[in-house]
């Protein structure tokens, strides 16, 4: 095995007693943070960020999206 040997033992996992309840405002950020976020996904600003292969991958995958629409 490459990851976990025999001796090793499992993380465990804790829940706090402590919940914290996020506000209406909070969440609106949190919002406005999240990658996953479809307004967010063409900014062109994001394709700065990528390495130049990733924005030629991605590039590539947004237009064959757009013309299998038409097909």
């Amino acid at each position: 095995m490459l990851g976990l040997e025999k001796d090793q033992q499992k993380k465990k996992v804790r829940f706090s007693n402590e919940v914290i309840k996020l506000g209406p405002q909070l969440l609106e950020k949190v919002e406005e943070i999240d990658d996953h976020n479809p307004k967010r996904r063409n900014n062109p600003k994001n394709f700065e960020s990528m390495p130049l292969n990733w924005q030629a991958l991605y590039k590539g995958i947004l237009q064959h999206k757009s013309l299998k629409h038409y097909n």
